[in-house]
């Protein structure tokens, strides 16, 4: 479960618009090498800082973990009986 603080994800949007007007520095700072696409390197960084602090993506990620976790049933092969299978109650 994530857990947002106040007022973190307009820190987040203020620091990636200082990030992007600053990009020019940086690459020269960072001495990248030139066959780097830098455009692309900061639009992923931005896509995945966006992704992390989505949390109504978070809650369907959840919420498919919870589904995948459901019982479910073996094939019936060679007209054996059918058995439910449980998940394994944790120790704790």
């Amino acid at each position: 479960m994530k857990l947002l603080r106040p007022g973190v994800l307009d820190r987040i949007n203020r620091d990636l618009s200082i990030i992007c007007r600053l990009k020019g520095l940086l690459l020269r700072v960072l001495d990248l090498p030139r066959n780097i696409d830098a455009e692309g390197f900061f639009s992923e960084f931005r896509r995945r800082l966006e992704q992390e602090v989505d949390l109504q993506a978070e809650a369907l990620n959840i919420e498919r973990f919870r589904e995948l976790q459901q019982p479910t049933r073996p094939p019936n092969i060679m007209g054996r009986k059918e058995h439910v299978w449980q998940p394994i109650p944790s120790a704790a």
